[in-house]
């Protein structure tokens, strides 16, 4: 897996090299596109080298772009620079949807700073932006990476108390949380709830 996102980063970046050759000039699509290529590839400097060249080329980055690097930063490990992008995507008047706040709150998660992504929930309700299933998801994984498997739980039960429908990867955080905090009975129960819920065959 690892080396077919190696690979497609690669390819991504070279199809934009000849796009240039070729005398196309490459649209912001285009440099979405190749950033993430390189950010699932956790080819952090890479994809800053392409938010220069965004520039470069006279173009506006977008929420796309800037949402795309906050989760290169997140899958690098780099908690800090994913705020700093946060910061400088209002900085320059674009503005964070969703996708945004969802990307930096998985961020909180993989760097375990369950605080964190509390806060960044505050704020994308502040702005009314409602949280989702993958907010959700990404919040339970935080809790489970720091051993708070009852704000797990409450998560979970507020998410379905808001109508919002967990899906295979919400059960597999929150069975993840169960592990890590050696509750092996609670696991279970999420199993069979999951299987209650249809959303795997026995």
């Amino acid at each position: 897996l690892w080396y077919k996102k190696n690979k497609q980063w690669g390819e991504a970046l070279a199809v934009l090299g000849e796009m240039r050759t070729a005398g196309a000039k490459p649209s912001i699509v285009s440099f979405n596109s190749v950033l993430d290529a390189c950010g699932k590839a956790r080819q952090l400097k890479v994809a800053f080298e392409l938010l220069d060249q965004v520039a470069h080329e006279g173009l506006a980055a977008d929420t796309v772009t800037y949402t795309s690097l906050i989760d290169a930063c997140g899958k690098a490990q780099q908690l800090e620079r994913a705020f700093s992008v946060l910061a400088q995507m209002r900085a320059v008047g674009v503005r964070p949807n969703s996708f945004t706040y969802n990307a930096l709150i998985d961020a909180c998660a993989k760097a375990a700073e369950v605080n964190r992504a509390f806060e960044v929930l505050r704020q994308m309700e502040l702005e009314g932006i409602a949280p989702n299933t993958t907010t959700y998801t990404a919040l339970i994984d935080a809790c489970g990476r720091a051993g708070l498997l009852d704000q797990a739980f409450a998560l979970f039960a507020r998410m379905r108390h808001a109508c919002v429908e967990p899906n295979l990867i919400t059960y597999n955080a929150l069975i993840h949380a169960c592990a890590n905090a050696g509750a092996t009975d609670a696991a279970f129960q999420v199993w069979n709830h999951l299987r209650n819920d249809g959303q795997t065959k026995p």
